[in-house]
């Protein structure tokens, strides 16, 4: 018997799920803008409250959230709605640990738009985007970056800040911004010196 006929069958789902993958990011995004997380978290969970918070058709929700349900967002038990653990901590904007800016910023047409236009991005080896893209140092999503991706920081803001504290005590602020900036004083920009 050859290798082949050992081999596991042909199978093409891993070509439609690459397809459609464009649809969970598409769904995510709705959900977040309609501020489903949040109505599914304070309840009820029915498809009619949903939709009333939402300011949406029911019809509409009911499909959007069947559609989380099936891709494992949301949960659904007696026709009404809930969170699985993930969304409850990462999507309800109740909670502390909710990442709905960040699948905000990374859907953006912006970081978004040179996907659509990928076999040109690699045929000419460049973004698609005006100058250099999303890595020019005054493009603007930067701003939209920090302000939306924050919360990606946040579980590791207090050991940062704890390791921070324990290795500063006693010292000046120079001598922090030197640890920091990996320089010695000499090196400092001379404003930077000046505001200290």
């Amino acid at each position: 018997m050859s290798a082949e006929s050992h081999a596991a069958p042909l199978n093409p789902g891993l070509i439609f799920e690459m397809v459609q993958s464009h649809q969970r990011t598409a769904a995510l995004k709705a959900a977040i803008e309609l501020d489903v997380f949040r109505a599914v978290g304070e309840g009820p969970g029915d498809a009619a409250s949903i939709a009333r918070h939402a300011k949406a058709s029911e019809r509409g929700i009911r499909i959007l959230c069947d559609f989380l349900v099936i891709n494992g967002v949301l949960a659904k038990e007696n026709g009404k709605y809930r969170h699985t653990p993930t969304s409850a901590a990462f999507l309800d904007p109740n909670s502390p640990a909710c990442m709905a800016s960040v699948a905000k910023f990374l859907s953006t047409p912006e970081l978004r738009e040179p996907f659509e236009r990928l076999a040109e991005v690699v045929r000419d080896g460049r973004t698609t985007l005006p100058g250099d893209g999303t890595v020019e140092p005054e493009n603007p999503v930067w701003v939209l970056f920090a302000e939306q991706m924050a919360p990606m920081m946040g579980p590791m803001a207090g050991p940062l800040g704890a390791v921070v504290l324990e290795e500063t005590q006693g010292r000046c602020a120079c001598w922090i911004l030197r640890r920091v900036m990996g320089c010695s004083g000499s090196r400092l920009p001379n404003r930077t010196r000046r505001r200290m």
